[in-house]
């Protein structure tokens, strides 16, 4: 039996895109970009996503903002609400009303970088 491949790591930079995200990507190819601040809409519920993210060969594996959810914001991270403030956007749930369209809409900040290191 011959011997396995020697395993390498693909050489991965990160780039700045502008002054509110960054990117990561492989030889010539982007994987992802963070946008640290977005600029959507307050009913959405602003907060750092990932998009476009995609594989190596090339694909797209995330939507930003679909016509029915426009709140869904690629790859994300959020709670639905926090102290009756509605974080994940769209119209907000309650016992008595159902989902409603409230004013209560939080934002999540990226607040700085500990490290940015490939």
């Amino acid at each position: 039996m011959g011997e396995l491949p020697a395993l390498t790591t693909p050489p991965l930079s990160i780039r700045r895109s502008g002054h509110d995200s960054v990117e990561v990507w492989c030889n010539d190819a982007l994987l992802f970009r963070y946008v640290c601040s977005p600029e959507t809409p307050g009913n959405e519920s602003p907060r750092p996503y990932a998009h476009p993210v995609r594989s190596l060969a090339g694909r797209t594996l995330t939507n930003h903002r679909p016509n029915d959810h426009p709140w869904h914001h690629a790859l994300s991270f959020t709670l639905t609400s926090v102290d009756g403030s509605n974080f994940w956007g769209g119209p907000t749930w309650s016992p008595e009303t159902g989902y409603a369209w409230q004013s209560n809409h939080g934002r999540q900040q990226h607040a700085d970088w500990s490290a940015l290191e490939v």
